[in-house]
């Protein structure tokens, strides 16, 4: 892309719709890959424009509606299958925001220790499902929030020490306990 024109690029109608459609809403394995790389690729073109490829691409991603925080993967129609096509959408994110800094979070206004709270709730009350169709998009989604987490513990002025002695723990033996719980009864028909 010509560095002149990336905001004339970003200001399209319906191209943040896009951008989620290619690399999460695509059925194609092929597609979504070709798109995770491609916007990787962008992120890191320079522009003579105030908003950089990478703080678009952020924005896109984190303030796009999704159902990937659902509280279990029992749910119906297109929501169902996107989850188990979040690897893309999780990995970009990964990308963009592993290592950023204090200055980018400010001049972003994006909170990682708030985010990794969240992650942490949602995991918490995360239910995976006993059906053997759902176990597959139930690994991809617990994957990409595992990954998420793991991103946003690179993030300047997160204290790693002390998410992971109180938190990480409390989830993963919340996860084992359930899992087996899980496995044991059954939780979605």
């Amino acid at each position: 892309m010509r560095p002149d024109i990336f905001s004339k690029f970003a200001s399209v109608p319906c191209v943040n719709d896009f951008i989620i459609d290619v690399l999460l809403c695509s059925s194609s394995p092929v597609v979504r890959q070709c798109a995770l790389e491609e916007f990787s690729k962008l992120s890191s073109t320079m522009v003579n424009s105030s908003l950089t490829p990478k703080d678009y691409l952020i924005g896109v991603l984190l303030k796009a509606r999704l159902p990937l925080w659902v509280p279990s993967s029992c749910i119906r129609g297109d929501s169902q299958r996107l989850l188990g096509q979040c690897t893309e959408y999780f990995e970009l994110c990964c990308r963009l925001l592993h290592g950023l800094t204090d200055f980018d979070q400010k001049r972003l206004n994006i909170d990682p220790k708030q985010m990794i709270e969240e992650e942490i709730s949602w995991l918490q009350g995360f239910s995976p499902s006993t059906s053997a169709t759902l176990q597959v998009a139930d690994s991809a989604l617990m994957a990409g929030h595992f990954r998420y987490v793991k991103t946003l513990l690179t993030c300047d002025g997160v204290q790693k020490e002390e998410v992971g002695k109180i938190q990480i723990v409390t989830v993963l033996l919340k996860i084992v306990l359930q899992n087996a719980v899980v496995l044991n009864h059954g939780s979605c028909i």
